[in-house]
């Protein structure tokens, strides 16, 4: 199957459905609820409330009835996930040329019946990655009832929902909030009525439409109907319990259509739906700060300031990839104790940051922290080590990586440390590390499903201390005695060797000659990446190297 490049907006249907505990009719046509748009949705939610559901077969007969008729109406359609509580049912649908761009699925349920143990009552959720966003769908079925104890009870029903609704990926490794998305529908019976001055209880005696928004109403109250028949049964007074409610962080929901049909009508409700284009707002090209930095085994001081290393003047970053070599490593306290501190001082200097990912070899860390606004562009995260110490066996030296798709670009961020030393058999030792590195990296997914070679990437970023010489003719051995840079660029350096320093002093140590050891090195495959910065400082000096940073700007060619 051809995949499609993702579009410039996401189309999203929802449809929602009442089915008052009955069964389908085989021969039920669908189309006018879910196909009544010139614009074929990416996405299509539906969520069913009310399905059969007292035995297991009941359950199961009910959910393969309707499996069979989406599937007949939306042939073009793979299912991406489905969630079910008791009676409340909720199908995500994706168009099958797009269905592998989705990414980071998760499930939830929160039962609100009786003691919120039970689920006749409550909601379940699906939540992805899709074009760069991440989205995030319930559907719910709330407590019904005219009078006011009923209306409480559907307020409490609601704020539980939105308290204690936590998405957990299918490994259980990640777990999202609510609030954790960019685009968020929530839908379904919600229950709520008509007063009896005629005033609509959802729009007029709840805060909810503060925090959602609601498209226009232009059709009838879809509660209470005769079965088979379009009169309204005047026993309930009529009301629009049927809702489909939604709200955007970071990008932009438009409503193209909002409906009901009334040619289905074997329950006492009528099907809704409403269709949407979403646009992620994504920035024009990626900002990248990668630093390095060798701690010669030693811990940072308690008032470090890392603002001279990490903090470019001008432009705030995106993406900050900070790899950390030498770290205290002998014991699982100690490697504990050091990778808590440089966390504390990274995130004391980086407050609107988050951590996305980190992964440790021995002494070599790597974190990549993504600008809070942004984290949740993210997606298809992977890691990878490769030891390359005593017979490959060892993690004294080598690779630590982490890839991700970030403003629909791969990225790929790998912190080495290679084999030290000035003699010829150093150097020919950090070409074959080198080597071995870029042969065997292979990043997996957290559930292993997915893996990727480092050449499967649109940006790869090669740093840390790679222990590259001067030679006694001062020559850059990294420049001069390997072909490492044709395959790599490397940022033009201004600044002084980063090695061999005395500890606390800005003065070199000259029992070994001074190098660059410490380097950024970067490539790229469909995208162009432009350096803005690259430098040291002379300020962060308890170690024996100095930390090192370069700035990028990455911008993704379109095909």
């Amino acid at each position: 199957m051809v995949e499609s490049k993702l579009p410039s907006s996401s189309s999203i249907l929802i449809g929602s459905f009442n089915t008052h505990k009955r069964y389908p009719p085989a021969d039920l046509n669908l189309s006018s609820w879910l196909i009544r748009h010139p614009i074929t949705p990416h996405i299509i939610a539906i969520g069913l409330q009310e399905l059969p559901s007292g035995f297991f077969f009941l359950k199961k007969k009910s959910q393969d009835q309707w499996i069979a008729l989406i599937e007949k109406t939306l042939p073009n359609y793979k299912l991406l996930s489905y969630i079910r509580l008791n009676g409340t049912l909720l199908f995500i649908y994706i168009q099958s040329s797009y269905f592998n761009q989705c990414s980071a699925i998760g499930t939830a349920r929160v039962r609100t019946g009786f003691m919120n143990l039970s689920g006749n009552k409550g909601a379940v959720g699906i939540r992805f990655e899709f074009n760069q966003t991440s989205l995030c769908f319930i559907n719910c079925h709330l407590s019904y009832g005219e009078d006011s104890k009923a209306f409480h009870s559907r307020n409490k029903q609601y704020s539980l929902i939105h308290q204690s609704m936590l998405f957990k990926s299918q490994c259980n490794q990640y777990q999202w909030n609510i609030n954790d998305h960019n685009g968020i529908f929530f839908f379904g019976d919600l229950n709520y009525r008509q007063t009896v001055t005629n005033q609509d209880e959802l729009i007029e005696k709840t805060n909810i439409l503060k925090t959602y928004s609601e498209s226009r109403i232009k059709f009838p109250p879809t509660y209470k109907f005769k079965a088979n028949s379009n009169s309204y049964d005047l026993s309930r007074r009529p009301s629009w319990t049927d809702r489909i409610l939604y709200r955007a962080k970071q990008c932009y929901i438009e409503s193209i259509n909002y409906w009901t049909t009334s040619m289905i009508q074997f329950s006492d409700h009528r099907p809704i739906a409403n269709l949407f284009l979403l646009q992620s707002k994504l920035p024009s090209s990626s900002s990248i700060l990668i630093g390095s930095f060798n701690t010669h085994k030693r811990y940072p001081p308690a008032d470090l300031n890392l603002s001279s290393w990490l903090i470019h003047q001008s432009i705030t970053p995106h993406i900050i990839a900070i790899g950390l070599q030498e770290l205290p490593s002998s014991f699982f306290f100690l490697k504990k104790k050091s990778q808590d501190q440089w966390i504390e001082l990274i995130e004391k200097t980086l407050p609107n940051y988050k951590l996305l990912s980190y992964i440790r070899l021995n002494g070599i860390i790597l974190f990549i922290y993504i600008q809070s606004s942004y984290f949740n562009q993210c997606s298809a995260i992977g890691t990878a080590r490769v030891r390359t110490g005593f017979m490959n066996l060892f993690g004294n030296k080598g690779a630590v990586g982490i890839r991700f798709e970030f403003n629909q670009t791969s990225l790929c961020f790998i912190n080495c440390h290679l084999s030290q030393g000035e003699n010829s058999h150093a150097f020919h030792l950090r070409n074959k590390q080198y080597s071995l590195i870029h042969q065997s990296m292979l990043f997996k997914s957290q559930c292993n499903q997915y893996q990727w070679n480092i050449d499967d990437h649109n940006g790869i970023f090669f740093f840390g201390d790679l222990n590259y010489r001067q030679t006694e003719t001062n020559q850059d051995e990294l420049k001069e005695k390997t072909n490492i840079l044709k395959t790599y660029s490397e940022s033009r350096i201004k600044f002084p060797p980063t090695y061999k320093y005395k500890v606390n002093s800005n003065s070199y140590d000259l029992s070994r000659r001074s190098s660059w050891t410490d380097r950024i090195l970067y490539r790229t495959k469909q995208c162009y990446i432009q350096s803005i910065n690259h430098w040291t400082t002379s300020m962060i000096k308890f170690s024996d190297h100095r930390p090192i940073a370069n700035l990028f700007l990455l911008l993704r060619l379109i095909r």
